[in-house]
């Protein structure tokens, strides 16, 4: 009886450093990503999503690979609004938003779906109160042992998390807007070389 009492516990030590150490080695390929900002003890596998994380391909992957995902009240309803936004305004910005309005859709049915999302009844009380607030209050009000970290395409959200020693991971826009400037002028330097090509053909 001791025996397997033993066994299991050594088991679950085990597995509890196994679990730490994938979490440690995540966090460092963040690091070592110029695409994210990430704070010294972040956690990626319990994280906190902005709205805006959902904006972009380097905040889904962070969710995705990611083991907790909490939501808060205050964001899905902001992610409400955004699509309502969007989809009033679809034929002005579409190219720009549409990518955070298909994962807002996506999201919300893995929300439903997935139990690594947990829904938090927080913020539905306070909806004069500026979401990034409500975010940064639920976040200090809760130990820090057990409290996630915050995901964001937010850089002022990222610097007051920052402040309030809350641990974050911060998608860069800086490192955002270069691959798109990249990918744009990619785009542009093949489009002059096939013009180039058809004109030479022509003569």
């Amino acid at each position: 009886m001791i025996k397997k009492l033993l066994i299991r516990l050594k088991a679950k030590k085990e597995e509890k450093v196994l679990k730490e150490n994938r979490r440690k080695e995540k966090k460092e390929q963040l690091k070592k990503d110029s695409s994210y900002i990430v704070s010294e003890n972040a956690n990626p596998d319990n994280i906190l999503i902005d709205t805006c994380a959902l904006s972009c391909k380097r905040g889904t992957k962070v969710i995705d690979s990611s083991e907790r995902v909490n939501v808060l009240y205050t964001v899905i309803a902001e992610m409400d609004k955004k699509k309502a936004d969007i989809k009033r305004k679809k034929h002005k910005s579409w190219q720009e938003e549409g990518i955070l309005f298909s994962n807002i859709l996506k999201y919300s049915k893995e929300m439903l779906e997935n139990s690594k999302y947990i829904l938090i009844q927080y913020g539905c009380n306070d909806q004069k109160e500026y979401t990034d607030d409500i975010i940064l209050k639920y976040l200090k009000g809760i130990p820090k042992r057990k409290r996630p970290t915050l995901l964001t395409a937010d850089k002022l959200l990222a610097v007051k998390a920052k402040c309030l020693n809350l641990d974050f991971i911060l998608i860069n826009p800086e490192d955002e807007e270069k691959n798109t400037n990249t990918a744009k002028n990619n785009k542009q330097k093949n489009k002059d070389i096939n013009q180039k090509s058809i004109e030479e053909k022509e003569l």
